[in-house]
């Protein structure tokens, strides 16, 4: 039996690249969005610390009733 070459069986290599199971996107995403969430609770918490003054304000105003 004759021994057939492997003609256009070349390697890819930038088909392999892509096609590779790199972690890097995944870990980018995840990396965003928990940046992202932690923006929005710090954003959040700046909002709410003039409530909590008015409540602690509140708060020792009933003390003193008390």
């Amino acid at each position: 039996m004759e021994v057939i070459p492997n003609i256009g069986r070349e390697k890819n290599i930038d088909e392999d690249r892509s096609n590779s199971n790199s972690p890097w996107p995944d870990l980018i995403a995840i990396g965003l969005l928990l940046s992202l969430l932690l923006f929005l609770l710090v954003y959040k918490t700046l909002l709410d610390a003039p409530l909590m003054v008015q409540f602690a304000a509140v708060k020792q105003k009933a003390r003193r009733l008390l």
